[in-house]
């Protein structure tokens, strides 16, 4: 399974997913938004479409259950 498919999997079972840069726990996007609100498939899938290698990461708290 690929990352952007596990990212999907991962808001489609509720979770706040941000990009984050390999080897690192550095979002590569700003992530206190996706505090209180998720990422949509469109904006996941144009993430990794723009750089494929990015990491998985998950906001934790509220907004993840």
């Amino acid at each position: 399974m690929s990352l952007l498919e596990s990212a999907l999997e991962a808001e489609a079972r509720g979770s706040s997913v941000i990009p984050v840069f390999i080897k690192s726990k550095h979002p590569a996007t700003l992530w206190k938004p996706y505090q209180t609100r998720r990422a949509t498939p469109e904006q996941i899938r144009a993430w990794w479409g723009r750089t494929p290698d990015l990491n998985l990461g998950l906001v934790t708290g509220r907004i993840s259950g």
